[in-house]
């Protein structure tokens, strides 16, 4: 009995870590989509500046669309097709 209620115990903890952690950020949330090669996609990213935001959005989305060293090196270079930021 003991051996698996630590185990239960641990992961209820962990889990309501979690929960509190996302539902108390603050700071800036920012959707940005980017085409790149003909294809687009969009992300949203939240920090605590808006410039850090966009940048972290746009990454997150050129991840999506982007395969390789040089067009993971060019894609952050793109302008965004639109940068929604709250």
């Amino acid at each position: 009995m003991k051996r698996t209620l630590i185990p239960v115990i641990i992961v209820l903890g962990l889990a309501i870590l979690l929960i509190v952690d996302l539902t108390t950020k603050t700071g800036i949330e920012c959707r940005v989509c980017v085409t790149f090669e003909g294809r687009q996609k969009c992300a949203i990213a939240r920090a605590e500046e808006k410039m850090a935001a966009e940048t972290e959005a746009q990454s997150s989305a050129c991840s999506l669309l982007t395969s390789g060293v040089s067009q993971a090196v060019k894609c952050p270079r793109v302008q965004p097709d639109t940068v929604v930021c709250k």
